[in-house]
């Protein structure tokens, strides 16, 4: 499968607009993901420290990925003004953790995650055509918990993990297209 224009849409929600990640994007992420919180539980397949120059090199490999159709990915946008502030990832033909998304610390608490995650796993399902969706993360990132239990997930397991904040427990959380469509979180975010 090769990703299209289709396959990455703009997607829209009440505050956000999500647009396919380009390696621009770079300019406005780089500060904001080489945050050591942003950081915290990110799997240690990022360097550490962060060079200053990760970002753009990360971003290039996720659009040659989105050629390849390996990844749909989306830059995070305020509607207000289009300022970046994360982003959202589905990688469709993983086994595992199909979705991976960071969001700047300014951010944080003001639900954006949620409504990017909606929209993103409502065209990931309907694109995939899978019955469930996958998601790793650490066990002490309550929001990222949280979010998996509104979004209708089922924990499946737990296991030791190495994190830029060292080794942790990881949640393997599953989401079946049936456990979607009756979430709060979908609810929440078709309102």
């Amino acid at each position: 499968m090769t990703t299209t224009v289709a396959a990455v849409p703009n997607l829209l929600t009440s505050r956000l607009i999500l647009t396919p990640l380009k390696v621009e994007d770079h300019l406005w992420a780089q500060p904001l993901f080489a945050d050591p919180e942003v950081l915290q539980w990110v799997g240690t397949d990022h360097p550490n420290p962060y060079p200053a120059d990760g970002v753009a090199e990360m971003l290039a490999q996720l659009c040659q990925k989105m050629d390849s159709g390996q990844v749909l990915s989306w830059a995070i946008r305020l509607k207000a003004n289009h300022q970046g502030i994360g982003q959202i990832n589905v990688f469709p033909h993983d086994d595992e953790d199909h979705w991976s998304f960071w969001l700047g610390q300014a951010y944080w608490g003001k639900r954006y995650i949620s409504e990017a995650f909606a929209a993103v796993t409502e065209h990931a399902f309907i694109f995939t055509g899978r019955s469930e969706l996958t998601l790793l993360c650490a066990a002490e990132n309550h929001a990222v918990n949280a979010l998996m239990r509104n979004a209708g997930g089922v924990l499946q397991r737990h296991q030791p993990a190495n994190f830029y904040a060292g080794v942790a427990l990881e949640n393997l959380w599953a989401v079946s297209a049936t456990q979607w469509q009756c979430s709060a979180l979908r609810r929440q975010a078709s309102t």
